[in-house]
């Protein structure tokens, strides 16, 4: 006697919600995903969420005594630790932002997101911001006590590279 053919059930989501404890650019922010099936899964099915943004990859360290042109540079990403260095190791890395924090007295005070409208390389954004007219840029200003936005701003990042020349230089 034949057997009937199995049935299978298409794999469907009932239900899918994602939600975030923050829309602050630069707050520490936890996302929550809520989803429900169409059919039970089975006991130790796992569900990975792929696709979602790479962490930050820092790419200098300034400190009172050492910024912009007078940085010294390198690819040994250990020594941004210490401060006052600019890693060439991820020149050619995508990002449409930098996160910049502020720390006193060993304690984190306020972060400033700079973004930019268009994805680039840090090469290509340091040979835009060389240009007189600099690359456009929108900022906000974060307490980091309780999120709070304490600005919001638009204008041009303009960088310099050694010896006030072309910002492609560095290095």
């Amino acid at each position: 006697a034949l057997e009937a053919p199995m049935l299978v059930l298409p794999a469907a989501l009932d239900q899918a919600d994602i939600r975030q404890s923050s829309t602050v650019p630069g707050a520490l922010n936890t996302l929550t995903v809520t989803i429900s099936t169409a059919t039970a899964l089975l006991t130790g099915t796992s569900i990975s969420f792929r696709s979602l943004l790479d962490p930050a990859t820092p790419f200098a360290s300034i400190t009172h005594q050492a910024c912009g042109a007078t940085l010294p540079t390198g690819t040994d990403e250990s020594l941004l630790i210490a401060g006052g260095y600019l890693s060439l190791a991820n020149l050619g890395k995508q990002h449409s932002y930098f996160r910049q924090e502020l720390w006193a007295d060993g304690k984190l005070r306020m972060r400033i997101m700079w973004g930019f409208a268009a994805s680039a390389t840090l090469e290509s954004r340091l040979a835009a911001a060389s240009q007189p007219e600099g690359t456009p840029v929108e900022w906000t200003v974060i307490d980091t006590n309780n999120s709070a936005v304490l600005a919001r701003r638009s204008g041009f990042w303009r960088a310099k590279g050694r010896g006030g020349g072309n910002a492609g230089q560095w290095g």
